[in-house]
């Protein structure tokens, strides 16, 4: 083959490339750098944009056309001279690069974007895969048919006198790559996450360079990119030149830290940790070591400037004393020589330097004892590692009053490196990291995290993220209250981390390390305790892949060490454990000692040894229960499954317990996640639970453009035909591909609220606020409280917080509705009672004696624009109920009252305005054709408005007002009941209304359903299983007994004359027996088709001037196994029309919790007129509700559907007290004296379950209405724990009431 089979040589993991060091973009000139501002570098030459390329399906192919390329004596793609044409070297450059397009284009060649992946431009195909390898597990070999790319780019270069060295750098490639430069063989490297960076100084020309790459899809390093993502290949970051001094700065390392003034008294009786951060800051220290090219020390100007532009210190940086350092490099014996950057001959070279080395000289030893020091450094017979920082000079700067950096008081320092010729600008924030027992402090104060893990991932283009889309998402992070990124699962672009800098994010820098797919080796014992033991075998734990793990990890924190926001170097990803994390724990603690180490797959080891944690800071978490963080922080303490202590689980081998963190947790997969509120209370319970990561910020997925039928599709894994692929596994986060947030955002925003009502004392007219910032002061953070007093849903009084309320109300007096709002101050984690605003208190206190369901809404908004948020911008908000004489919803009150005492229902508010009592006096409404009605009111059943309806009752009374007749009639198949305004037919099989028509207008396309089923969500993904088997998919209700009871004194007669009351079957006492207080029923219909041909005739219908009863057995059955519940129903329609029911359940115990319960059903398509008071504006659980309040709130079932790109469950509001639909002249009213949950969209859930893809669903004919008892909750089990039992619907006996209540006009 025509190179050398780097590709899976464990050995050889790079070829030609400089060693490891920090990011940084030089320039002529102090200048801005940051993130995409580097473009202004005058030494800085980016080579992005179209190159020409050609793919190949196997490196075979690329081997056979270079072999005949050779054979016939035309260049190969890497050679001098290939142009498919042999143009003129003289030509002008635009005729030399059209006349080498058109030959490399008849050569198969076509252009593509730098950066991108070539799967999403036609070449290859898309695999999506989580934990499966795409190949073989036959480590390090991968298909000999390894498809690749070849690409070619053409640049001008013209030398620089003053910076004649260029170094050529790549920042991401996939998997790994060859490069050549004019011919000449330039390197190789892979860890495509890394930078790789070539001196290409010698191979360059004055003028036109011809850059050929060859990138193959798979090398060994692709067993450690096994990470849960789309597999794309190609050149996907940045590539660039830069042009250096001959003698430079090569790599530098700034640390901080922070002097206290420590009370003298103290230190007498020993100083304690706590005591230390408490102390005073006195002064910080800027602590720079320096490393340089050749070993050729450059005198170096360091200045460090504020914020503001102010010069703060200077110094110039010192040669570094090593003999003061233990070493004796003034000795002529080698053997004595000091350790300098350049060759070392052996591990006890390093060794013998010093009694005390260095943090750099230990980091040294180590990469040297495990291959992976660099050549340029080191002699060695392997290439498998770049490592190679061995400082020689110094520079400290002492900053008085300093400014400390945390994500929330993100102040940075810009800190200047000159030299003679070169400039380096870049930032640095003072902060210390330390651990105070198992409390992880930050400038000695304890952090909280609630961050997101996050790939890099666009639907558009893939792994490629520009700076304007990481912006998009560290804003939105912002706008929804995320303090820290875990870079998930492996290191970012490295100029992003300037963002996280300059936004305040913590940020968990991860190697690009995972080998989850070794656990899938077929072996006779399928437990997960055994699969747990052979896991780490074929790499974790193999000593082969020592040098590979270390130099990941190397890769990733000598390039991002300088930067603030890190505070937790992590080693990689679910790979397991063994020598290889030990090995790479053992260097990152040598060389970055003030930063903590972190990895959660330490859990999973062998039998073989014990194993040495002692470098491993955190003990770390995958989605563990609440059950398993409180077994951590009991007093018996964490315990492996076996009952023994061990560091892997996380104790210190003192009985104590490391700083805990949920590096996943709360699994944001569909609809979810459902738990967070829970977790926040134990990250906030427990001082050592330093927080977690949500897995994860953003759906991935493949965009596919619009459909035919104008919907958007989005593609996930098996879409594209590929195999293995995990389906839609990587539709697990908080925002849709385009970024669009999905509910699950919004809750975690106001779950991690910076401001929470702690108390409330209506009395008092005060509320009790927590501060949940670290840092800030609620006075100093820039915001301001707003309160709202809601009474049955709907918005009473608003007035915001001001310091001076007696100051603002007289200002009002002359300005009304002006406020100058504001926030009281509260220190960081503390709380503080304040007085509601005067208009709120005296809401408060007349409502007290008064009847409604009311809550107090209190929002926290910016006051002041902070550079990403804007003034105004909303942050989060609480809800408490204020306790009135009657606390029940009025409008439920008044709906119960009307259709009860048979009033006219449309008297009862629904809209908000003004209730208007109605009457009857002979005419129309007005608003209707309808003729006047037999008691004078319109024929549409509105009430007119002359007489009130205390009037209409006395009327009624005294006899003076006849009310409509219920007519009752039965068949063998139904029970019907109607009236001159209304018709319903009951399902005697069912025990269900089947049609109902009311004001000629049917409210029922198909019959009245009990549904338990809903879509599965993403989270239902294991429980749906235990469903399906109980068959709740086909579940439905058959009936055993259904009869009518009617009151004696409200019959009237027979409708045919042809039999007397005495001919309607007498109902026997025992079913006649009603609860005390109700009305005795002694006569019903029997069953027609039971009676004899003895029995009395059958009576075809009776008319009733009262309520009539319908009486139910039912049971809940499904084919194949038992019968689900029994129901004992009870239908009470009103003679107005409306209709109550009670369903007493009785559930089998045995089957499992069921997803829902309750009626569905199928309204007319125009009834899309939503409105609903309870929990909203978005979808609402029982366990997923943080992110709404209770209100009325109006929508459509196209607008209450949530699109979640594989469909599934969606849309419910929670706690509500009523809803209605309504269309065509008509409203459909739901209510309940207990609170329900109520959905409406426009599909049903067997299209849901049954469709992959949103853009395939096909709307019902009907408006899918589904009025639940309960919905069982979201929770997180689709990587998660089991639904917390607390949110399942497995009660084995409940009551479920509603009413519902029609109306026209």
């Amino acid at each position: 083959m025509f190179i050398p089979r780097y590709y899976e040589n464990l050995d050889t993991l790079h070829v030609g490339t400089e060693p490891n060091r920090a990011y940084y973009i030089p320039a002529s000139q102090r200048m801005d750098t940051v993130g995409e501002k580097r473009a202004n570098s005058d030494r800085f030459t980016l080579l992005n944009g179209d190159w020409d390329f050609k793919y190949y399906d196997s490196i075979y192919d690329l081997d056979d056309d270079v072999r005949r390329a050779h054979e016939s004596g035309s260049p190969a793609f890497f050679d001098d001279g290939f142009d498919g044409v042999g143009t003129d070297a003289d030509a002008e450059v635009w005729e030399h690069r059209a006349a080498v397009s058109h030959g490399r284009e008849a050569a198969g060649f076509t252009a593509i974007p730098v950066p991108s992946v070539w799967q999403n431009h036609g070449f290859d195909g898309h695999q999506y895969t989580n934990v499966n390898y795409p190949f073989p597990l036959d480590p390090p070999f991968v298909p000999q048919d390894n498809p690749c790319g070849v690409y070619i780019h053409e640049f001008e270069h013209t030398p620089n006198e003053a910076a004649p060295r260029t170094f050529l750098n790549f920042e991401g490639v996939d998997s790994c790559f060859y490069v050549w430069l004019n011919g000449t063989f330039i390197g190789y490297s892979q860890v495509s996450h890394s930078t790789s960076e070539f001196d290409v100084t010698d191979a360059l020309v004055d003028g036109m360079n011809m850059l050929a790459v060859l990138v193959l899809k798979w090398c060994d390093g692709s067993y450690q990119e096994d990470q849960d993502k789309f597999r794309m290949s190609g050149i996907f970051r940045d590539v660039y030149l830069l042009d250096r001094p001959q003698d430079a700065i090569r790599d530098y390392f700034a640390h901080t830290a922070i002097w206290r003034n420590v009370d003298p008294g103290l230190l007498e009786g020993g100083l304690t940790d706590a005591e230390y951060d408490a102390s005073p800051v006195d002064h910080a220290t800027v602590d720079v070591d320096f490393a340089f090219y050749d070993d050729v020390d450059v005198p170096v100007t360091v200045q460090l400037f504020d914020a503001d532009g102010e010069l703060v210190a200077e110094t110039q940086a010192e040669p570094i004393d090593l003999a003061a350092a233990g070493a004796t490099s003034d000795s002529d014996d080698d053997s004595d020589a000091g350790l300098e950057e350049g060759v070392v001959e052996s591990v006890d070279e390093v060794a013998d330097t010093s009694d005390e080395p260095t943090d750099a000289e230990s980091a040294m030893h180590i990469a040297i004892e495990t291959g992976t020091a660099s050549p340029m450094a080191v002699d060695t017979d392997t290439a498998a590692g770049d490592s190679a920082f061995l400082p020689t000079a110094h520079a400290q700067l002492i900053v008085e009053d300093p400014h400390l950096w945390t994500a929330e008081t993100p102040y940075l320092y810009t800190i200047v490196y000159t030299t003679a010729n070169e400039t380096i600008t870049d930032h640095v924030g003072i902060r210390e990291i330390s651990v105070d027992g198992n409390v992880v402090k930050v400038n000695g104060k304890p952090i909280k995290i609630h961050g997101v893990n996050r790939h890099d991932s666009d639907p558009v283009t893939g792994p490629v993220i520009s700076e304007a889309q990481i912006m998009r998402d560290l804003t939105l992070m912002k706008e929804h209250n995320v303090n820290a990124i875990r870079t998930s699962h492996y290191p970012n672009a490295p100029h992003f981390y300037d963002l996280y800098d300059r936004l305040g994010f913590y940020v968990i820098g991860e190697a690009d390390d995972e080998s989850h797919g070794t656990d899938e080796v077929i072996a006779e014992d399928t437990s997960w305790e055994a699969i747990s033991e052979r896991w780490p075998r074929l790499i974790a734990d193999n000593p082969a892949f020592i040098a590979p793990t270390v130099d990941r990890v190397q890769r990733c924190v000598e390039r991002d060490k300088n930067h603030a926001s890190i505070i937790i170097w992590s080693m990689g990803n679910e790979c397991a454990y063994g020598c290889t994390f030990e090995a790479a724990l053992a260097w990152t603690h040598a060389f970055d000692p003030s930063r903590l180490t972190h990895y959660e797959s330490a859990r999973y080891v062998t039998n073989d040894r014990e194993y040495d944690f002692s470098h491993l800071d955190i003990h770390s978490r995958m989605y563990p229960s609440i059950e398993d963080i409180d077994q951590y922080f009991s007093e018996e303490g964490p315990r492996t499954p076996d009952g023994k202590r061990d560091g892997s689980n996380g104790d210190d081998g003192d009985n104590g317990v490391k700083p805990y963190f949920l590096c996943e947790f709360c699994h944001a997969m569909g609809n979810g996640p459902g738990d967070l509120e829970d977790y926040f209370d134990r990250i906030q319970r427990y001082d050592g639970l330093l927080g977690g990561c949500i897995w994860e910020w953003c759906d991935h997925a493949i965009d596919r453009g619009t459909t035919a039928a104008g919907k958007h599709e989005y593609a996930y894994g098996g879409d594209s035909g590929e195999y293995p692929h995990d389906g839609n596994f990587c539709m697990d986060g908080l925002v849709y591909p385009d970024r669009t947030p999905h509910t699950g955002l919004l809750e975690f925003k106001n779950v991690y609220r910076p401001v929470r009502v702690a108390g409330f004392d209506p009395a008092a007219g005060t509320v009790t606020l927590h501060n949940y910032y670290d840092f800030l002061n609620t006075a100093d953070a820039g915001l301001f409280l707003d309160f709202t007093l809601v009474v049955d849903g709907r918005p009473a009084v608003n007035a915001v917080w001001e310091e001076d309320a007696a100051a603002g109300d007289a200002y009002r007096v002359a300005h009304p509705g002006s406020y100058t709002p504001g926030m009281p101050a509260i220190e960081p984690h503390g709380e503080a009672t304040v007085e509601l605003p005067t208009a709120i208190r005296a809401a408060i206190d007349r409502l007290g004696a008064s009847a409604g369901k009311v809550t107090l809404l209190v929002r926290t908004y910016r006051l002041t624009d902070d550079g990403v948020l804007l003034a105004g911008f909303p942050l989060g908000f609480d809800e408490v109920a204020v306790p009135t004489a009657n606390p029940r919803n009025q409008t439920v009150v008044a709906l119960l009252d009307a259709v009860r005492e048979d009033e006219s229902a449309d008297d009862v508010d629904l809209s908000g305005d003004e209730v208007v009592e109605g009457g009857c006096d002979g005419e129309g409404c007005g608003d209707c054709d309808g003729e006047p009605g037999g008691c004078g009111g319109c024929a549409c059943g509105k009430a007119v408005s002359s007489v009130t309806a205390d009037a209409y009752l006395a009327a009624r009374e005294s006899g003076t007002v006849i009310p409509p007749l219920l007519t009752v009639s039965e068949t063998s198949r139904a029970i019907t009941v109607e009236s001159p305004d209304f018709r319903y037919e009951l399902d005697k099989r069912t025990g269900l209304f089947s049609s109902m028509t009311f004001a000629n207008r049917s409210l029922l396309d198909r019959p009245m359903e009990v549904g338990i089923w809903r879509a599965p969500t993403d989270n239902d993904r294991n429980i749906r299983h235990e469903w399906e088997r109980a068959r709740y998919d086909r579940a439905y209700v058959r009936a055993y007994e259904v009869g009518v009871l009617v009151d004696e004194d409200d019959v009237i007669a027979p409708q045919d004359d042809a039999a007397s009351i005495s001919d309607v079957d007498m109902v026997s006492p025992e079913i006649a027996a009603q609860s005390e207080g109700e009305p005795t029923f002694i006569a019903s219909f029997g069953d027609a088709d039971d009676r004899g041909a003895s029995a009395s005739p059958a009576i075809d219908a009776v008319s009733v001037a009262g309520d009539v009863t319908i009486h139910a057995r039912l049971g809940l059955v499904t084919p194949v196994v038992q019968r689900i519940a029994d129901i004992d129903a009870t239908w009470t329609i009103h003679v107005g029309g409306a209709v109550e029911l009670t369903m007493d359940v009785v559930r089998d115990p045995s089957f499992p919790f069921m997803p829902r319960f309750g009626l569905r059903m199928f309204v007319p398509k125009v009834m899309r007129d939503v409105t609903y008071c309870g929990l909203g504006p978005v979808e609402s659980y029982v366990d997923k509700r943080r992110a709404s309040w209770h209100g009325v709130f109006s929508g459509t079932p196209a607008s209450l559907f949530e699109p979640y790109i594989k469909p599934q469950e969606n849309g419910n509001h929670h706690d509500c007290d009523w809803a209605s639909v309504a269309g065509d002249g008509v409203t459909l009213t739901f209510f309940s004296e207990r609170t329900f949950d109520f959905q409406a969209l426009p599909y049903t859930a067997e299209e849901l379950t049954r469709k992959a893809h949103n853009s395939e669903l096909e709307e019902s004919g009907s408006t899918v209405v589904n009025v639940d008892y309960m919905q069982s909750g979201i929770g997180s089990n689709s990587c998660g724990p089991a639904l917390i039992k607390d949110y399942r619907l497995d009660d084995d006996q409940f009551s479920f009431t509603i009413g519902l209540l029609p109306s026209a006009c």
